[in-house]
């Protein structure tokens, strides 16, 4: 097989496809590269105008800017992900149960009212875990919640009633007993699913 020298591949015409791939392989082949001042002089000797050239190199850069802007959160790995949900979950509850707390401390029984309210919302939360998500996590939104009540309450009336801390914590170990329960049958009933071959 003979090589064709440069000379007779002058006359050749090249579609657009075949320049890229060409171009591309060639810088690949110069593993230096090339910069923009050289690659504007080869353009400038192939007949394509300085401004299409340099529109094109604004347009490349800012797409692999936009494509490495837009990697973040699938580059994060899945433990950081996971880190900050659970911070989002603390953080959430716990200003929930807060902000019910410092509210519910007035006369006639008001926080009787806030201790349901999140009696409800933990009763919720363990059957929607007990379906989607994990005993971990509910542990987690029960302790936070409770506590953030806690702190609540004891804002709201200047100092840290031990009534307030003791009630709070007789209800927070039985919605995280109870709820637990709710949440271990579901792997109860997996098990029994498994064991009968279904």
């Amino acid at each position: 097989m003979t090589t064709q020298q440069p000379t007779d591949l002058e006359d050749v015409r090249l579609a657009e496809h075949d320049v890229r791939a060409i171009l591309e392989r060639a810088v690949q082949l110069d593993s230096n590269g090339l910069s923009v001042h050289e690659l504007s002089a080869a353009a400038r000797e192939a007949g394509i105008s300085e401004d299409a050239l340099l529109e094109a190199v604004r347009e490349v850069l800012a797409a692999k800017d936009g494509v490495r802007a837009g990697r973040g959160a699938e580059d994060m790995p899945a433990s950081m992900r996971s880190a900050l949900r659970t911070l989002a979950r603390i953080a959430v509850s716990a200003l929930g149960g807060g902000v019910l707390g410092s509210l519910t401390t007035g006369a006639g029984g008001a926080h009787v009212f806030g201790i349901l309210v999140v009696l409800v919302v933990t009763a919720f939360r363990a059957f929607h875990h007990g379906e989607h998500g994990s005993q971990r996590d509910f542990q987690i939104e029960v302790a936070s919640v409770w506590g953030g009540m806690i702190a609540g309450m004891s804002a709201a009336v200047g100092y840290w009633p031990v009534d307030f801390i003791a009630l709070g914590t007789v209800f927070w170990l039985g919605s995280s007993i109870v709820g637990g329960a709710i949440i271990g049958s579901k792997y109860l009933r997996r098990f029994r699913r498994a064991d009968n071959g279904e």
